[in-house]
């Protein structure tokens, strides 16, 4: 009788698997695959890579309905769009539908309204998107409110700042209110949501002239002790105290904001401010871009400082080249205190040139960076109690301008 053979097959141990998606100047929208195995190194590779709309320069991710909006902004003066992707489980998308837009296009968020159906907008368009139960018809959102701006005179950085700007749209805490930083204007533009989904203006902040308020973010801090009577009840639930954070592109600053709810909009109490890099001096030429708040921790890129020699990653042990430099910019992290104000941790290397946009995944522990001058993606590991940035934990190369950088919700 003849002895069985046995064929033993190996595998390597995978613990973690996320998509992302990433869009750039390349006019692509392009789904990454983050692995880690079970000896606890990342590996980051491409899945595939669609055309999107003229120069997509944002994408917002609809989890519900697994819908992938991609903002095409029309640099060359020509139409922006929407593109609206449908995305498998495993991060392939496919085109279901387009609208074109105004050009300029920069950013985008969701909100639901009491009506059926949610609204969309998009440098101050807004569009109605169908509602989330299937069979919901593939057919892309509609037009059905514009806002214009004007600016009187131009601001005291004319070559930036000689017509209005909005640079982002957010959602407050409570859902009920959208804002705008306006870079061109000094201004974060506030809009009570009204009915049908229509937006309603309501007083603007002003900001220091100069500023060039680029993107914020809110951070809301439950119970515990009143600073200055800022405590308020949002929606019906307990108290909160509610705190806003600036990024200004041309001052290089970020500034705190203590917010209230009155009858007729927010108001808002400077707190504190402070430059990006900690009061220790802005190198000649930075521009500050994202922001995003993690815990009780905020972090800011810094673009075009140079602060750093570029690092080998995980991926290529091998000394490499970044884009035409040996540099690499920044991330700046700050501790935020209960009472709202700012207190700087330190920089980190951003891992490439122009960390224009990033995103941390939910965990809190990876951070993904859109470096736009190098053209690639970077994953950093990030200590989620201390708050300190790590090393470059994987890369992708050679996605063109990179312009956005999300993770998939759902993973």
């Amino acid at each position: 009788m003849l002895a069985p053979i046995f064929l033993v097959l190996a595998f390597p141990l995978f613990c973690l698997a996320s998509t992302l998606y990433v869009s750039s100047y390349s006019g692509n929208v392009t789904s990454l695959s983050l692995t880690q195995s079970g000896n606890g190194t990342y590996d980051l590779r491409t899945l595939s890579t669609i055309p999107c709309a003229s120069d997509p320069s944002w994408l917002t991710f609809d989890q519900e309905r697994r819908l992938l909006y991609c903002i095409g902004e029309g640099l060359a003066g020509l139409k922006g769009a929407i593109t609206v992707f449908e995305a498998a489980t495993g991060g392939l998308l496919e085109a279901i539908g387009m609208t074109e837009t105004l050009a300029g296009g920069v950013s985008s968020v969701l909100y639901q309204t009491q009506e059926e159906g949610m609204g969309s907008t998009s440098a101050l368009t807004t569009y109605l998107i169908p509602p989330p139960y299937p069979p919901f018809p593939p057919f892309p959102p509609t037009l059905i409110q514009t806002l214009p701006f004007s600016l009187s005179r131009p601001g005291p950085i004319s070559d930036r700042q000689s017509a209005p700007h909005p640079h982002q749209v957010v959602l407050d805490p409570t859902g009920r209110y959208v804002l705008s930083p306006d870079l061109g204007s000094d201004l974060v533009r506030v809009f009570r949501i009204g009915r049908k989904g229509l937006l309603v203006e309501c007083e603007s902040l002003r900001v220091e002239k100069g500023t060039g308020v680029r993107h914020l973010v809110f951070r809301v801090v439950p119970n515990g002790r009143r600073r200055n009577g800022n405590q308020q009840a949002m929606s019906g639930g307990g108290s909160e105290r509610v705190f806003m954070y600036a990024v200004g592109e041309l001052s290089n600053t970020v500034t705190a904001y203590a917010v209230t709810y009155s009858g007729v909009g927010l108001e808002f109490e400077e707190i504190d401010s402070i430059d990006t890099f900690g009061g220790k001096g802005v190198p000649l030429g930075a521009g500050a871009a994202e922001i995003a708040i993690l815990g009780n921790h905020l972090l800011i890129s810094n673009r075009n400082d140079s602060s750093f020699l570029a690092t080998p990653t995980n991926s290529f042990p091998l000394p490499r080249t970044v884009g035409q430099s040996d540099h690499s910019d920044s991330i700046s992290t700050f501790a935020l205190s209960s009472d709202g104000m700012l207190h700087f941790s330190g920089l980190s290397p951003a891992g490439g040139l122009f960390p224009r946009q990033f995103s941390p995944n939910r965990a809190g522990n990876l951070v993904a960076v859109g470096l736009q001058l190098s053209g690639k993606v970077a994953i950093i590991a990030r200590n989620v109690e201390t708050g300190k940035m790590g090393e470059i934990e994987a890369e992708v190369e050679g996605l063109g301008e990179v312009t956005c950088v999300i993770w998939d919700a759902e993973e």
